[in-house]
């Protein structure tokens, strides 16, 4: 199948599968900007960076198309216009990029993402900074170095297979620990642990809350981008059971089903928010269903969520308390959020 017509039936599957793809573009302005595009004369470093175009007008996260995984060794974190790579226990900015500045480098890559919010938007910036294959599609193509604000060096290399499977088997979707009588939830994920179903873990919490009497609790949504909104159920069931009283952290990493978890407790408790704006919408579409032509996947949106009357806006969520955390804290491992949570709860 030629690119023209392996492109083309990309977008013919996403028209048909979507339910409203044209709400941000119309079908006229999006096939000009197609038929632009001399797809049979590209290489598929260029057919990819092409498509991820087009795929970002949709303006709907869920509605991607699917890339070359080359995530880097070190870690970049892109944070109030800033870069930084941590290194040696420390965060280190970084001013360049192959001689590209790192505005040049977010301009290039923000033509080239799916999003909904501006919070979203940086989050998916913030990975390209950290993937190879999105420097590869601007036309950096060779190795990698930063330049730091020190001006030294660090050449950046592509992760292991082996790294990267070790970051995966060391994930935890949920975790919890009990400080100073308050029960803290770290909830990463929507979505079951291998080791231990979500249920049978909440068994585990209601034994400790009940043995030490404990009627307060923090629930950590930070980093949960989503999966199976009904998992988090049996933790609701226990708030309510037992009466608890508690506030939810939340940041620019909560997307798609993390956002039920905030709208749920929001509803029912109205419980107070901590942290920085969601990067998923509190009105968007998803519950999205993946496809394939040849070798090319992408997901598009088949539902819409519409959580504004929770949150009286349809942009992000925003919390009752903005606190953030800066980058001295990540290094030093503080977390003046979780600091917040408890002097809110009154608990020193």
């Amino acid at each position: 199948m030629k690119n023209s017509e392996k492109a083309k039936s990309i977008f013919e599957k996403l028209e048909k599968g979507h339910i409203n793809l044209w709400h941000d573009i119309s079908k006229e302005e999006f096939y000009i900007l197609f038929n632009e595009v001399d797809w049979d004369k590209l290489d598929e470093v260029s057919f990819d960076f092409e498509m991820l175009k087009l795929f970002s007008k949709f303006r709907d996260a869920h509605t991607r198309y699917f890339i070359k995984n080359k995530t880097l060794h070190h870690k970049l974190i892109y944070k109030n216009n800033k870069l930084y790579i941590f290194d040696n226990e420390k965060y280190l900015e970084v001013i360049s990029i192959n001689n590209c500045s790192i505005e040049e480098l977010y301009d290039s890559f923000s033509k080239i993402v799916c999003y909904e919010t501006k919070e979203w938007k940086n989050k998916q910036i913030e990975i390209g900074f950290n993937s190879k294959y999105f420097y590869e599609m601007i036309g950096i193509k060779d190795e990698l170095v930063a330049k730091l604000y020190n001006d030294n060096f660090i050449e950046l290399s592509v992760a292991s297979e082996e790294e990267l499977k070790k970051r995966v088997s060391t994930f935890k979707p949920y975790t919890y620990s009990v400080m100073n009588n308050v029960l803290y939830l770290k909830y990463s994920a929507c979505r079951e642990d291998k080791d231990i179903p979500f249920i049978d873990f909440v068994k585990e919490i209601k034994d400790k809350v009940e043995e030490l009497n404990i009627d307060k609790y923090i629930l950590d949504l930070r980093g949960n981008a989503g999966g199976n909104s009904e998992i988090l159920n049996p933790f609701q069931d226990l708030v309510r059971d037992k009466k608890m009283n508690g506030v939810l952290l939340i940041d620019s990493g909560v997307f798609s089903s993390g956002r039920f978890a905030i709208a749920k407790f929001k509803k029912e408790f109205n419980t107070l928010l901590i942290g920085t704006p969601t990067g998923g919408a509190a009105s968007s579409y998803g519950y999205n269903n993946n496809d394939s032509v040849e070798d090319k996947s992408f997901s598009y949106s088949i539902r819409y969520w519409d959580f504004s009357e929770i949150f009286k806006s349809k942009g992000a969520i925003v919390p009752d308390i903005i606190v953030e955390n800066t980058i001295e804290d990540l290094e030093n491992n503080y977390d003046r959020v979780l600091k917040k949570a408890f002097e809110i709860l009154k608990v020193n």
